[in-house]
This record gives C-alpha cells, structure tokens and sequence, in this order.
C-alpha cells in the first residue's frame, strides 16, 4: 500500500533541526535505583534547584570532563 498523501511519513526536513554537534549530544541511559534511593536523588536535586541529570554530572565531575576535551580540541 503506497501514501498518495503527504502525511503520516518522512518528509525531508520534518522535524527539529540538529543544534548540537554528535560529540556533545546527550542521549538517554537507564539506572537502576529503589524507589527511596529515587526519592532521595529528587529531593537533593530539588533542594539544589537542579535536574537530576545536571546532579549527576556536578556529582561526578562529569561537565568538567567534557570542558576540558572541548578545550583540547580548540
């Protein structure tokens, strides 16, 4: 079955344009906690006024890691 329509399939250029270079894109990654170890995580990322994401990367010095390869690279 073909799609006379214009809708429902891929289109050149739908979608949001790629504004991060491949190097720098984040994707998404799964952890396993309980739900108290969960609720702890929020609660210190909620005091901090933080996603649970940007805690995890202050936490284990994960930006600073990243900096410094983009600073290498200039």
């Amino acid at each position: 079955m073909t799609n006379d329509r214009n809708w429902g399939g891929l289109r050149k250029g739908a979608g949001a344009p790629i504004t991060v270079g491949a190097e720098n894109r984040r994707k998404q990654r799964a952890i396993s906690l309980s739900d108290k170890e969960y609720e702890l995580l929020k609660e210190i990322a909620s005091e901090r006024q933080i996603s649970i994401s940007e805690l995890i990367r202050i936490t284990f010095n994960l930006d600073t890691a990243n900096e410094t390869a983009n600073n290498e690279s200039e």
